[in-house]
């Protein structure tokens, strides 16, 4: 386990490198747990912050900022973490920032990746803020808060979880990308009792973009934008919304609150 402690100004560097800051190996379904754990201005091509790699990881409290993965679609993603197969639950833990300058950014999930076999649970308390998915060559940045992956051959889709409370929300919110600002869903997602605001992208999906499997039970989509279709949420796969509000969303093209 790692507590109160600060990890800062690290990076891989090398042509495959991993995990900026921390990269877990864990071959034996080993647990890590970070407490309190501060990780800023790290970098490598992919899980600037933190890559890990099986096993499983727990992160209370502590703070994610200014990381960057700076590789393509391909060998990137993951500004402040990327989970490969991991189990990974994060309570009270700031991802980003509210200043978006010092934000985390990657490709895809600027503030997190959840690949193929990987799980990712946000509990109440944990704020995705200010992170940003950008294009880097021809790869368009998707996810600008959170990247789900899609299941390809042998392997089953990336699961996220968000659990909040009624009291104590989980945040998504002032992330930017080309498609899906707040969250890019290529896979399954489970969101209860979280707000989804203020989240922008320069075509489709300003709060979400949904091309997997996703429901929503008691989440506040508001004041996200679009610069084409889909201003709170743009769907094209299984969507399914419960006691789910969307106000004060915009977009330029159409859809509004929701493009399906």
């Amino acid at each position: 386990s790692i507590k109160d402690t600060a990890i800062e100004k690290c990076e891989a560097n090398g042509a495959n490198s991993t995990g900026g800051g921390i990269h877990l190996y864990n071959v034996n379904n080993a647990q890590c747990t970070l407490e309190n754990v501060t990780v800023n201005n790290c970098s490598a091509l992919r899980g600037g912050g933190i890559h890990a790699k099986a096993g499983t990881l727990t992160i209370s409290g502590g703070l994610f900022r200014s990381n960057a993965a700076s590789g393509s679609i391909a060998n990137g993603g993951g500004g402040a973490i990327y989970s490969e197969g991991a189990e990974i639950t994060i309570t009270g833990c700031t991802i980003g920032d509210d200043d978006t300058n010092n934000g985390n950014y990657a490709v895809q999930g600027g503030g997190i990746f959840v690949s193929e076999d990987a799980k990712c649970t946000l509990n109440a308390g944990t704020k995705i803020s200010g992170n940003t998915a950008m294009q880097m060559g021809a790869d368009d940045g998707n996810g600008g808060g959170i990247f789900v992956n899609r299941a390809s051959s042998g392997t089953a889709a990336g699961i996220l979880t968000i659990e909040g409370t009624e009291t104590k929300h989980v945040i998504i919110s002032g992330n930017t990308a080309d498609y899906g600002g707040g969250l890019y869903n290529y896979g399954k997602a489970n969101i209860k009792y979280a707000e989804i605001q203020g989240n922008s992208v320069e075509h489709n999906g300003g709060g979400m973009f949904n091309a997997g499997t996703c429901m929503m039970d008691g989440v506040m989509l508001q004041n996200n934008k679009a610069e084409s279709e889909g201003g709170g949420i743009y769907s094209n796969k299984t969507l399914t919304l419960k006691d789910t509000t969307l106000t004060g969303n915009e977009a330029t093209a159409s859809g509004g609150a929701i493009q399906i």
